[in-house]
């Protein structure tokens, strides 16, 4: 699919658009749509439906359809976590994340899940791990609060000796906030130029802007707990 996306951008090729077994809408700028909610006429053909055909035959046999561009994968490629091939069945769950230089690779979306909850949680046991013996805490995964997209990484419960602290990611930032059986602190963060929130004992709430600040923000808690 790169192969036609350069040849209309970088070269100026006309394109065919054009329909693959009613299911994948190949456009004249390179780009491919995903269709799904078919209403077909009654004499519609079965090489239509089956086949490869122009997308105004599409069009004049297809009362209705919806559509969602995305990208497809390459006939060998597999899923790095399952290890699994694609095939038409489970295309609408190809999504991409970039992996290196330039380069993007495919998941299937609980795959890319998986994958990006045991990276989440690696980075969030680092914080941790230095502010308290890791072997005290537990990690609970919880829907993520920020993104409503299934395949975002999940945010997490960490049960400590002084409480319980919700963790996750919000785009460039980390959400850290200190629920209600945390024991009291007399730490503000007033210095901190960053989003924060409290309660009637105080902060409670504050976004880190990078992983040592998240673990500043949490030591300092800890250390000023009344």
């Amino acid at each position: 699919m790169c192969i036609r996306s350069v040849a209309y951008h970088k070269n100026g090729i006309k394109l065919n658009e054009f329909v693959w077994r009613d299911v994948l809408n190949f456009d004249q700028f390179g780009q491919t749509m995903y269709l799904y909610n078919q209403e077909f006429k009654l004499n519609t053909p079965n090489e239509v439906k089956i086949g490869t055909v122009d997308f105004n035959i599409f069009k004049f046999y297809c009362e209705r359809w919806c559509g969602t561009f995305r990208s497809i994968p390459n006939q060998d490629e597999i899923c790095p976590e399952c290890g699994r091939a694609w095939s038409i069945d489970d295309i609408i769950d190809y999504v991409t994340i970039e992996q290196g230089s330039y380069k993007r690779v495919g998941y299937h979306k609980e795959c890319l899940k998986l994958h990006k909850n045991r990276e989440q949680l690696k980075e969030f046991e680092e914080i941790f791990s230095k502010v308290y013996n890791l072997s005290e805490l537990k990690f609970t995964s919880i829907p993520n609060e920020y993104s409503l997209y299934e395949h975002y990484a999940s945010w997490f419960i960490v049960s400590t000796p002084d409480g319980d602290i919700k963790i996750g990611r919000r785009k460039r930032v980390i959400n850290i906030e200190w629920l209600d059986n945390y024991k009291q602190f007399k730490e503000t963060f007033e210095s901190e130029d960053v989003t924060r929130g409290g309660n009637l004992d105080g902060i409670n709430l504050i976004h880190a802007w990078s992983v040592n600040k998240a673990v500043e923000y949490i030591d300092k808690a800890k250390k000023s707990i009344v």
